[in-house]
């Protein structure tokens, strides 16, 4: 269940688990639990952003920025259904506009990126253009950031969101991503490569006049800048922690980029024979384990990230 008033930003998740399930909890989240004087309450895990509270009636919950991310990996892990309850559709996405950035209403671009926390599926970023006159449409449809929204309502509306926009989809395979990490880039550096190639070429498609070119801030300014000092790079660029809030294209591009991977994780489910998990987990080494046994670890290069710690836990075991 996901409790929320109208308007809220933070939200609650809450699922069953097992007292097998502890070891799981404490392996991922590597900190000492709380036991607090609550009797109701058998343990509290605290992260910078995310709080897991394990109940003695067997039920935890999820609080926290990270939340929904953790809720998502915990139903692949543990197997629970996510159902239509966990859309934050009460989210109020028409607030009033003191309530929003000062850059909301305009006609700008967004870039966001998928897949740069999962060993498996490949890094995926997107740029889109929003017109102001799209806004209204936009909110018609919960646009928001991709996190906050279930993977089936992203595959209902992804298509549709494509056709809508103008837009730039940029897919890193894991076979490429595996090279440039051997080459000595880091994820920071090949997020900023992607971002830079895919800002520029979606610029170009633009036609109507535009505000602003808006990232979702993963590094300082000054860093991303320098990861790009060798290759032409576009700089008029505004630069926001939690851009998918500030305006909707970035928003929508989470989106589009979430919708990509989805549909590339599909072709490396069919690939591997399995189900290959998102995040990095536990549970994701398991499944890593029996992907290497069916296929042999060479395998492991074309559908997962290979500098993950995951990978050296795996090849280990």
């Amino acid at each position: 269940m996901v409790k929320c008033n109208l308007g809220c930003e933070i939200m609650n998740y809450v699922f069953s688990f097992k007292k097998s399930d502890i070891d799981l909890f404490s392996e991922h989240y590597g900190v000492q639990p709380e036991i607090p004087l609550d009797t109701r309450i058998l343990m509290i895990f605290k992260m910078e952003d995310v709080t897991l509270t394990l109940y003695n009636s067997f039920k935890a919950m999820l609080q926290g920025k990270n939340a929904y991310e953790d809720y998502l990996m915990w139903s692949e892990i543990l197997g629970f259904e996510i159902t239509e309850e966990t859309v934050p559709a009460a989210i109020n996405v028409t607030a009033d506009k003191q309530n929003k950035s000062s850059i909301y209403l305009t006609s700008s671009i967004g870039s966001d990126e998928v897949g740069t926390g999962d060993f498996f599926g490949p890094v995926v970023v997107a740029s889109a253009f929003v017109d102001k006159s799209m806004i209204p449409a936009l909110e018609a449809m919960r646009i928001r950031d991709s996190k906050l929204m279930t993977d089936d309502y992203i595959m209902s509306i992804g298509s549709k969101l494509k056709s809508m926009l103008t837009h730039i989809v940029l897919v890193t395979d894991n076979v490429k991503f595996n090279d440039l990490t051997k080459q000595g880039f880091n994820m920071n550096k090949i997020k900023a490569y992607l971002h830079n190639h895919a800002i520029k070429k979606c610029v170009k498609l633009v036609t109507t006049p535009m505000d602003h070119v808006i990232l979702d801030q993963f590094c300082s300014p000054k860093l991303y800048f320098e990861y790009l000092n060798e290759v032409d790079t576009y700089k008029d660029i505004t630069f926001l922690e939690k851009a998918e809030s500030a305006h909707l294209s970035v928003a929508a591009a989470s989106i589009i980029a979430r919708y990509t991977f989805i549909t590339h994780m599909q072709e490396l489910n069919h690939l591997a024979g399995l189900n290959l998990p998102y995040g990095a987990g536990p549970g994701v080494d398991a499944v890593g384990q029996v992907l290497v046994l069916k296929k042999g670890i060479e395998f492991l290069s074309k559908v997962a990230k290979i500098n993950f710690k995951n990978y050296e836990r795996i090849i280990r075991k």
